[in-house]
């Protein structure tokens, strides 16, 4: 997955390409050339940009590392997060949020119980927290997202609880460093394939997509005071990948199946 990043004066582009991973800034100034951050052959890498307008780039090596690049286009800092030459975690489906302190989400796999785990720590430039096991998920590629608010991180994730898959939430208080449970949003008997949330006004809005008998249907809900509700947009015998976001005010569900991209709106 690409990365946008806005700061002051222009937009930069990180990307992943074959075995490199490069930055380029937009609007281009004379004949500037792409910046090769880092090169691995596994897909992993995540970016975000903190309050400085520092870029932090945590990607996985061919070795198996997790390391973490910080600084500013072409001056950067290297740091190794953490080693597994023989990996034996599989660490995959890295995502990272920035809010003073870089926190850092991935799935591994846990050998002593034997599950695929959600790894959670925060580190700095003089600090690094022990890795922290959050939940188990049905698989290292399950789907999860986490967003950044005042003093807070909410996460959804997929989980699978007595054959049951649920979409449930939780919320990181930062300055507490606790870990809360704030409930489920979506239980279902089938399987929940893919999901994407926003949080507008006082809600959050979830697009998500149930798998039935080789169907796929796309719902929308929203959790306002505690309560939830949703409703069914489209049911296709393909695959969907959803995607929503707040545009003018509206909420905004663009879906693609079938090479085809649609889109969908809120009107209220």
């Amino acid at each position: 997955m690409a990365y946008l990043l806005l700061n002051d004066d222009e937009n930069i582009l990180i990307n992943k390409v074959g075995e490199s991973i490069y930055l380029r800034s937009y609007p281009q100034r004379y004949s500037q050339k792409s910046t090769i951050l880092g090169k691995s052959n596994h897909h992993d890498y995540c970016v975000s940009m903190d309050e400085e307008q520092n870029i932090h780039l945590v990607f996985k090596t061919t070795q198996n590392s997790i390391i973490h690049l910080k600084g500013k286009d072409p001056s950067f800092t290297s740091t190794t997060i953490l080693d597994d030459f023989e990996n034996n975690y599989s660490i995959s489906n890295l995502q990272m949020i920035h809010s003073n302190k870089s926190y850092l989400f991935y799935c591994a796999l846990n050998p002593y119980e034997r599950t695929s785990d959600l790894i959670f720590h925060n580190f700095t430039d003089k600090k690094n927290s022990a890795p922290q096991s959050l939940l188990a998920l049905p698989n290292l590629n399950s789907k999860y997202q986490c967003f950044s608010k005042e003093n807070a991180i909410d996460l959804v994730c997929c989980v699978l609880n007595d054959n049951q898959y649920e979409l449930n939430l939780y919320q990181y208080a930062i300055s507490e460093d606790v870990w809360e449970n704030l409930g489920t949003l979506i239980a279902s008997e089938y399987p929940i394939t893919d999901f994407c949330f926003v949080e507008h006004g006082r809600g959050v809005h979830i697009a998500y997509v149930i798998e039935k008998y080789g169907h796929s249907t796309l719902y929308y809900g929203q959790m306002l005071n505690d309560q939830f509700f949703s409703i069914e947009i489209v049911a296709l015998g393909q695959k969907i990948k959803p995607v929503i976001f707040v545009y003018n005010d509206v909420i905004w569900i663009n879906y693609l199946s079938a090479l085809i991209l649609y889109s969908s709106f809120s009107s209220n």
